[in-house]
């Protein structure tokens, strides 16, 4: 193929892997969930303060994994998000826009990558692949860990796969980050890194930089020693705890109840037992991974997109054809593959939890696309006429559109009305800052108070130099208050209700307010109750409806709504 014509198609994928991420992307998803915000919030401290919101935390000492207090998540996603949430106002698109790009990235390195292992042909159907996935434009548009740690591992396994002597030794930084990323895919580093260096010096440069490659790999380690000695020195908080080894107790309580139910023989201690035991669990989670139901149709809670998956279901037939052609065409290059596949699926596989969550599984889904894109160059490579060619790949292009059509309609118009990451809160933050123009005393009845004045706070840009100090004490004293706002526990109803200021109440709150009139603020999937507004004096004055309806989505700008529009689309009377 021509280089020009390589590169318009390049281009093209490119620009249309940007618009899946970037388009409308201060509007869906329509919030934050609270693992977003620890980091945003977190971020702009430090750019204001020089550290954590608490004040007792220097940003440099969580490469020495020692984490801010209360917070235990991965190191680099705080300074990713400094250029925009620390430079720029609390707004969903700053806080989406590192991680859009970074999710971009992806898409080019895996073009690269695929260029390199498989030919032209294949990087390209990788990179096009990739740019429509589910699972990778669900990610990028958010602020989760996966993003980086999927760009880090993969621009890593780049680098070490082109690059010669000493300019191997820039996988370093590279794989350095790829570790900071994300915690949980820290479990994946050391196999990660003895599978690719293992292929990388045999297969490739063929038992050539022996030097580079044990420099990388003693470095490496060395970055793991410092984790295992900060975890056993007891000077950083920890999540071993998630990891699920052959001494959990649910182990023991496993093979306890099913001795119970069988009878006495001597074989009981061969057949039921601990390993066993474990083993099983171990297959069965791993088995639940690979799952066509759970890849291509369903996904989970997580992913949350309803009635579909993590890829398309036309992915299936090139992913089989790919499995197929690439044993047959080169046994390690598959072997390598299938290895870091393996790896990938570890973080779930050995998590305590035993529902699948596909976080914990990010990069599988890169190694799933080199496998599906090689699959569609073999299946047109065997139509042996150039014109049958063109023909069926104008065939595949049409398949996968529809395919990514049908997603972008369940992702922009379905899904943003189910309520993830509480939106509701959002709502209840626009009702909050404008009470608070209007000089309105507003309490708040929460399960989780600190959660709502947080997310209150990014909501509202209401985090900033003049503030911080205020803000700061607020969460040192659990005093969480702004002005005329105040957020207080379910139990303070018994305590704190009074005439001259609106009530607030979660529907979390098993206290109750005794008042028959009010107004709500509900969930947009099925008009559920998740606040009352007692004593209103904001929005009852304007035509209410008896629940939200005709949402569309220039009503996700809600910082940018007037006090009337707000209050008729998303303030509803009781019936």
């Amino acid at each position: 193929m021509h280089r020009k014509k390589i590169g318009i198609i390049l281009i093209a994928i490119i620009l249309l892997a940007a618009f899946l991420r970037f388009f409308w992307l201060d509007r869906i998803p329509n919030a934050v969930s609270g693992d977003e915000l620890t980091y945003i919030f977190t971020a702009k401290s430090m750019f204001l303060s020089g550290s954590d919101i608490t004040h007792t935390w220097s940003p440099l000492s969580i490469f020495a994994f020692r984490y801010p207090p209360g917070e235990v998540q991965a190191e680099l996603p705080y300074f990713l998000l400094l250029p925009t949430v620390g430079a720029f106002p609390f707004s969903l698109l700053a806080a989406r826009i590192p991680y859009a790009i970074l999710s971009l990235g992806i898409v080019v390195l895996l073009y690269l990558i695929g260029k390199k292992l498989f030919g032209e042909y294949t990087g390209l159907l990788a990179g096009f692949v990739a740019a429509i996935n589910p699972w990778l434009i669900y990610m990028g548009r958010t602020t989760y860990e996966s993003v980086p740690s999927t760009f880090f591992y993969f621009l890593s396994l780049y680098i070490l796969l082109t690059a010669q002597g000493n300019a191997i030794l820039w996988s370093i930084p590279s794989l350095s980050l790829a570790f900071y990323a994300y915690i949980g895919t820290k479990l994946v580093f050391v196999p990660f890194i003895i599978v690719t260096l293992f292929y990388m010096y045999f297969f490739v440069h063929k038992k050539k930089y022996g030097k580079q490659y044990l420099v990388v790999c003693i470095a490496m380690l060395c970055m793991v020693i410092l984790l295992l000695t900060t975890l056993r020195g007891g000077n950083s908080s920890s999540r071993m705890g998630e990891v699920f080894l052959p001494t959990d107790q649910s182990i023991a309580s496993g093979v306890n109840q099913i001795r119970s139910i069988t009878m006495a023989n001597p074989f009981t201690a061969l057949f039921d037992n601990k390993i066993i035991f474990y083993f099983r669990i171990l297959v069965t989670k791993t088995i639940q991974i690979l799952s066509a139901p759970y890849l291509f149709l369903e996904g989970d809670l997580f992913f949350s997109i309803l009635r579909h998956g993590f890829f398309y279901i036309i992915d299936s037939i090139f992913m089989l054809i790919g499995f197929y052609y690439l044993f047959k065409k080169n046994i390690p290059r598959a072997l390598f593959l299938i290895a870091l596949i393996g790896i990938s699926m570890l973080p779930q596989i050995f998590h305590r939890g035993m529902n699948n969550f596909s976080n914990h599984i990010t990069l599988l889904f890169p190694c799933m696309i080199f496998i599906i894109a090689f699959g569609i160059t073999e299946s047109v490579a065997k139509i042996k006429n150039t014109y049958f060619q063109k023909i069926a790949y104008i065939g595949i292009a049409m398949l996968y559109s529809i395919s990514t059509l049908q997603f972008c309609y369940i992702y922009f118009f379905q899904h943003p009305l189910q309520g993830y990451f509480d939106f509701h809160v959002r709502i209840l933050s626009k009702y909050l800052s404008l009470a608070e123009k209007n000089h309105t005393p507003v309490k708040i009845f929460s399960s989780s108070p600190p959660d709502a004045f947080k997310k209150y706070i990014f909501y509202t840009d209401s985090l900033n130099k003049n503030s911080i100090t205020h803000i700061r004490n607020a969460f040192a004293t659990r005093s969480y208050s702004v002005e005329t706002i105040t957020f207080l526990p379910c139990e303070a109803l018994l305590t704190s209700v009074d005439e001259t200021s609106t009530m607030i109440v979660d529907s979390g709150c098993k206290n109750k307010f005794d008042k028959e009139t009010y107004l709500s603020i509900s969930q947009l999937s099925d008009a559920g109750t998740r606040y009352k507004i007692f004593q209103d004096s904001l929005c009852s004055k304007y035509p209410l409806r008896f629940y939200p309806q005709g949402i569309t989505t220039d009503d996700f700008l809600v910082e940018q709504m007037s006090e009337q529009k707000f209050c008729e689309t998303y303030i509803s009377i009781s019936e």
